[in-house]
């Protein structure tokens, strides 16, 4: 009898965090075509929200952004590196930067910090897909590609560095730190609302 009861409890809650709508936008500033995934979000006291999610990195040239390696076969697979001060407008018109606050929603959603990493990466239950597209340090230096994923977060910079989001390919822990302003990092961006 209880086994019978187990299997359906198991599938409702993987439909709880599976059952995400997966879309696609169009930047009209260049025609690039990024796909979008509507993640229920559930916050205290049980209740919850939509917010729609860029499941591609930001790959918008923007005037200071660059390739990994100023190669642009790495645009074409991970998306363009920002820096600190580029990244605050870079998001096309009804889509922001992705804020602090919704990083930790959705890093709550699938598990916590220790553990939404594989949700988060290519082919996890959140369908974000985060690849890693790696980082870049002013003055040209690129490191780590196919091992980490970086993403600046809309929060309180200090006075030559602001905060990151870094999700390691050996690891499912999610690192909220801060990082020098000049770095290079990816972007994603949020449906305003």
């Amino acid at each position: 009898m209880k086994s019978s009861l187990v299997i359906p409890f198991l599938f409702l809650i993987s439909l709880n965090v599976l059952g995400q709508e997966m879309g696609k936008m169009t930047d009209p500033r260049d025609g690039k075509i990024y796909n979008t995934v509507d993640l229920k979000i559930t916050l205290e006291g049980g209740i919850y929200v939509h917010r729609i999610w860029m499941a591609d990195n930001l790959a918008f040239k923007s005037n200071s952004s660059v390739c990994y390696k100023d190669e642009p076969a790495y645009c074409d697979a991970f998306g363009r590196l920002y820096n600190w001060a580029d990244v605050q407008n870079v998001c096309p018109e009804g889509w922001h930067l992705a804020k602090a606050k919704e990083w930790n929603e959705m890093i709550n959603t699938f598990g916590g910090i220790y553990t939404a990493g594989k949700a988060l990466k290519k082919e996890g239950a959140s369908n974000l897909n985060m690849i890693m597209g790696g980082f870049g340090e002013a003055g040209s230096s690129f490191s780590d590609v196919g091992k980490s994923a970086n993403f600046w977060s809309q929060g309180e910079p200090e006075r030559y560095t602001a905060p990151m989001v870094s999700i390691n390919s050996a690891h499912n822990e999610v690192a909220e730190v801060q990082i020098r302003k000049t770095n290079y990092n990816s972007c994603r961006c949020v449906a305003n609302y």
